[in-house]
């Protein structure tokens, strides 16, 4: 960037602060479209889908405690993040997960 504004450069100056704006612009919509929708909130149908089970699946899961949910009168709505953590519940460790966490376990005896 110029060291001093003049009338004379003051064209260049706004042009490359307008590029610079842009450039800006750009990345913070780069960073909002691929951050995670963690608040993203899902109705009942929705969730279902999501998480590839019947709506009665769901609401039985719901009743059950098993999966986190708002109730606004009779409707229900699920955070995306509340589906994945339900979802990795259920993940299971690999043969080299579970032989890292014997070693560990022998090492420390």
């Amino acid at each position: 960037m110029q060291t001093s504004l003049t009338l004379e450069n003051l064209p260049s100056a706004v042009y490359e602060l307008y590029q610079k704006l842009n450039s800006i612009e750009s990345v913070l919509f780069q960073l909002n479209e691929t951050r995670p929708k963690l608040l993203e909130r899902l109705t009942a149908k929705q969730a279902a889908d999501y998480l590839n089970i019947a709506l009665p699946t769901l609401y039985a899961h719901t009743s059950q405690k098993l999966i986190k949910h708002y109730k606004a009168g009779k409707k229900l709505s699920f955070l995306k993040s509340d589906l994945d953590e339900f979802l990795n519940e259920g993940r299971r460790k690999t043969a080299n997960e579970l032989a890292s966490e014997v070693l560990l376990k022998q090492r420390r005896k």
